[in-house]
């Protein structure tokens, strides 16, 4: 995600945290059948667990072009 993407990702999602901020994080734990996904970072929330509908939304916003760092690598 870019910088720009994650500052609106908290402004217009943080209501389905349960507490702190979305932030932007390195992999970890990569399935070795899936080795593409190596070289993507993680978005790490606490998710409040009841706004499934918010949560839709927020993966659309994510799978946006505008909002990859590297369009194209998803």
């Amino acid at each position: 995600l870019t910088a720009q993407a994650l500052e609106q990702i908290n402004d217009t999602f943080g209501d389905i945290c349960k507490e702190g901020s979305f932030r932007k994080s390195p992999p970890t734990g990569v399935d070795p059948d899936e080795p593409e996904l190596k070289s993507m970072h993680c978005l790490e929330f606490n998710f409040n667990g009841r706004h499934q509908g918010r949560l839709r939304a927020l993966i659309d916003f994510i799978n946006q072009a505008e909002n990859l760092e590297s369009p194209g690598t998803a």
